[in-house]
């Protein structure tokens, strides 16, 4: 495999079904090697993974509280995956490639990754209205005026910075959070941390994409049922390209 630039993600057995779709798109377009973190694939799973690159296995990380939401700040909300989402700063260090892009598996490829790697060190796009509209309802910053990130699309260089304060930071403070986009949101806007912003078209939510868009971020649960309805078009000979 070459190590030099490289897809990765992260994908338990409650996700695995996604990942021969993931895999189909981002084929259609790019030639690029892909690894997988197993955060806890079902044999099947495992198969899968393997058949499509390199499976690699989670590192144990000293988060004691990582499964516990806050719940004081919070005692509405529960998500059985939040310490997968707090795991993936980690995730991204045990990448095999010296430069990475991270696709979340319910994001679709529509297009030709290779320009992201002429992007910074550390490159991410800001969330969509969808998701500012959640941060407020839920005041998770002091200031409104606080962008929020999302961390389905990354492109990260082994041993950034930004990367490393993101890991120390999840390590000291993951319980305080509800999701690792708001806690980095947080970390970048207060250390002033150097990032660049990548275009929208790079992580467009589902419900805004249209002809310009080059990843499709399916996000929630409503996203995942379009997902499982384009999988069954498919097997229905009927192209669904939303």
């Amino acid at each position: 495999m070459d190590q030099a630039r490289g897809i990765l993600t992260g994908c338990d057995k409650n996700m695995e079904l996604f990942l021969p779709w993931w895999f189909d798109h981002i084929q259609k377009h790019n030639t690029l090697p892909v690894a997988i973190i197993d955060y806890g694939l079902s044999d099947f799973g495992k198969r899968v993974a393997q058949n499509i690159g390199l499976l690699i296995e989670k590192q144990p990380i000293p988060i004691d509280k990582c499964q516990e939401a806050p719940s004081k700040a919070f005692p509405t909300y529960r998500h059985e995956a939040r310490e997968l989402y707090m795991y993936k700063p980690f995730g991204l260090t045990s990448s095999p490639f010296e430069h990475t892009i991270w696709l979340d598996v319910d994001c679709k490829v529509k297009c030709d990754l290779s320009p992201l790697f002429d992007t910074p060190e550390f490159s991410i796009a800001l969330n969509s209205v969808d998701g500012q509209d959640w941060a407020k309802e839920y005041q998770i910053f002091s200031s409104l005026d606080t962008p929020l990130l999302n961390t389905g699309v990354l492109v990260v260089k082994k041993n950034s910075p930004v990367l490393q304060s993101w890991c120390d930071q999840t390590l000291q403070k993951s319980a305080q959070y509800v999701l690792e986009d708001v806690l980095l949101s947080e970390l970048i806007a207060t250390e002033n941390l150097p990032i660049s912003i990548l275009p929208s078209t790079y992580n467009t939510h589902w419900k805004c994409a249209d002809t310009t868009t080059k990843i499709v971020h399916f996000m929630n649960h409503y996203g995942k049922a379009v997902i499982l309805q384009e999988m069954l078009a498919k097997v229905c000979g009927v192209e669904d390209e939303r």
